[in-house]
């Protein structure tokens, strides 16, 4: 389990210095339905999903992680399964282009059809 963490986070890293939803989530409301679904970098090489339940799912060089997460203000936190640890990045969606940022870096991921 461990080992898809360690591979998707620098993937996540690299899509954000590549190129890699929200303009806020409400409260007790659960996640924007616009950042539902699943996501993929514009090499296909790793997607994302976000449930409504706060699940996200993983999926690079056919392995999965399903870790949670929680998007509010602009801002989407994931959390290590492994470890606990968040790892946060500003988010914004426009029609089905999610741009995520991080360290004055950011780069985009398009909904899945």
């Amino acid at each position: 389990m461990r080992r898809i963490w360690t591979i998707a986070v620098p993937l996540i890293c690299l899509v954000i210095v590549l190129s890699f939803a929200l303009a806020g989530c409400g409260g007790d409301d659960g996640p924007d339905e616009a950042l539902l679904g699943v996501w993929t970098d514009p090499t296909g090489v790793m997607e994302l999903e976000f449930k409504s339940d706060g699940v996200m799912v993983i999926r690079a060089m056919g392995e999965e992680q399903q870790g949670t997460y929680t998007a509010e203000g602009g801002k989407l936190s994931a959390i290590d399964p492994d470890t606990g640890e968040p790892s946060e990045v500003e988010y914004s969606i426009d029609g089905d282009t999610l741009t995520l940022g991080a360290d004055g870096e950011e780069g985009t991921l398009v909904r899945k059809q």
